[in-house]
C-alpha cells in the first residue's frame, strides 16, 4: 500500500473515531481524492477526552488524538486534519460522521 492510501485509511479511522462519540456506529466511508481511487469503511473505538469551544479531541483506541471542529450549530460538521497532510470534511448522519470530501496533501 503507498502513502496515499494509507493517509486515506488513517483519515477514515479518524472520521470514524468521531463517529463513535456521536453514538450508533462508528464507521465513515472514504470518497474518491485527485490522482487516486481510493475507499474503504472501518470501526474504531474513541471516547472523547476533551472539549473547547467547537473543538472537540477524540482518543482513539489506538491512543492517537483527533480533532473535530464543529461548524453546525446542531450537528458535528466540518473538517479534521492528520498533521496536515489529509483533510476530510465531514457530516453527521444518524449517529456517525461520514466523509464527505477527502483533500491529500
Amino acid at each position: 500500500m503507498n502513502a496515499l492510501p494509507r493517509r486515506i485509511a488513517a483519515a477514515v479511522v479518524a472520521a470514524a473515531a468521531a463517529g463513535a462519540l456521536l453514538g450508533g456506529a462508528a464507521m465513515a466511508s472514504a470518497a474518491p481524492v485527485p490522482a487516486a481511487s481510493s475507499s474503504a469503511e472501518v470501526s474504531v473505538s474513541g471516547t472523547l477526552s476533551a472539549i473547547a469551544g467547537d473543538v472537540l479531541t477524540v482518543k482513539t483506541s489506538a491512543d492517537a488524538d483527533v480533532q473535530i471542529q464543529r461548524t453546525g450549530a446542531t450537528k458535528v460538521q466540518g473538517s479534521l486534519s492528520l498533521h496536515g497532510l489529509v483533510t476530510v470534511k465531514c457530516h453527521q448522519v444518524s449517529g456517525s460522521l461520514v466523509a464527505d470530501l477527502i483533500v491529500a496533501g
